[in-house]
């Protein structure tokens, strides 16, 4: 009997740890789709940290953005960022993955690298999320930035 319950502890757990083939975690099958769609771009909070992670100078910045604004996320993968109607024609882009622990990675051609985003919220009516860029405050003090983007389905 003891044998029986120690190798179905151990389907469930080897279960439970599913990989797919390149070893990557399984993504929640919805994920993509309820990203994919224009997202109006509300407001970005920005947070300033040192090197150890303590809030740095005023700590929080939270910034308006005007109207027009949006990311646009294809079911093909692909993402646009328009900060201007009148620059839609010049707005940034690239491709996209997800990941199943709620992150995703934007890869812009004309970056340097990708940039890793990690979702805090996603629902059928609101998307928050961020990522994190190092910098070095008054050209001095290494520490990071992180931007906090809060958007709505739509216009």
């Amino acid at each position: 009997m003891k044998v029986y319950l120690f190798t179905l502890l151990c389907v469930l757990l080897a279960s439970a740890c599913s990989r797919s083939s390149d070893g990557n975690s399984m993504m929640p099958a919805g994920l993509p789709a309820m990203m994919t769609g224009k997202w109006t771009i509300n407001t970005v909070t920005l947070y300033y940290f040192d090197s150890t992670g303590a809030p740095f100078g005023t700590g929080k910045f939270v910034d308006q953005v005007p109207l027009g604004y949006y990311y646009q996320f294809n079911s093909n993968s692909t993402w646009t960022e328009i900060l201007a109607d009148s620059l839609s024609i010049n707005g940034m882009g690239g491709t996209y993955s997800v990941a199943g622990d709620s992150s995703f990675t934007l890869v812009n051609p004309a970056a340097p690298a990708p940039e890793p985003c990690r979702m805090d919220t996603l629902t059928a009516s609101t998307f928050v999320f961020h990522h994190e860029r190092a910098t070095h405050y008054n050209g001095v003090t290494p520490g990071y930035i992180r931007y906090l983007f809060h958007m709505t389905r739509g216009n």
